[in-house]
């Protein structure tokens, strides 16, 4: 009797499941935007394509900050994101994936206005473009030292001592027409024609006395 009454009632789930009109009618982008509205990773499941599958949980995981979430279908964007948005620096260190883990590392630095930061990037290009940009958010020379690449590290120094009048940080510039230049432009625009006698490169030299004897 028992196993007639179960039966029924597993005929009855299935029969009432079978009635449930599917508004969506395999619509991936209609299940997305259902489980977003409703909260409810159930649709997510229903989506035919893994990547937007996977896209839709993430963005669930992230809605209620939930890292075991993200876990669970291996996104480290996920992570980054909920990183992110809480401001907690230390989850990024746990992203195995190096350029998300580079990726959370230089979006806090900006966020939080902290050139430091940069310092946790593991390839140099990334934290070498992460220093550049927070010199210039934060209108920092000093950051521009911690730049490896040569160039990169000049044109650094160059921006900020222009921009910022300061003929001092010039002299810290390797490459000479990086430098003759960093002094020029100083010269031109402080009016300053001693500057102009830190320039290396004579042609550069005479054209900043002569443009600044024009005034």
């Amino acid at each position: 009797m028992k196993n007639i009454i179960l039966f029924i009632g597993i005929m009855s789930v299935l029969l009432l499941s079978s009635c449930i009109k599917d508004e969506c009618n395999g619509d991936d982008s209609c299940y997305f935007d259902k489980a977003m509205s409703l909260d409810d990773e159930f649709y997510c499941s229903s989506i035919q394509s893994a990547t937007i599958r996977k896209s839709c949980v993430a963005e669930l995981a992230i809605n209620r900050e939930d890292l075991d979430m993200c876990d669970s279908i291996n996104s480290s964007y996920c992570i980054a994101t909920i990183a992110e948005n809480k401001e907690e620096l230390s989850i990024c260190g746990t992203i195995s994936d190096t350029y998300w883990h580079d990726n959370c590392y230089k979006s806090m630095a900006i966020k939080t206005n902290e050139g430091r930061i940069c310092s946790n990037l593991l390839f140099v290009d990334s934290r070498d473009e992460c220093y550049a940009l927070m010199a210039k958010e934060l209108n920092q020379t000093n950051l521009c030292y911690f730049i490896v690449d040569r160039e990169n590290r000049d044109l650094c120094i160059s921006r900020r001592a222009i921009f910022l009048r300061n003929s001092n940080d010039c002299y810290n510039i390797q490459e000479p027409l990086i430098r003759s230049t960093c002094y020029y432009k100083i010269a031109i625009y402080t009016g300053k024609e001693k500057i102009c006698d830190n320039i290396q490169i004579s042609m550069i030299r005479r054209d900043c006395k002569e443009e600044l004897s024009k005034s």
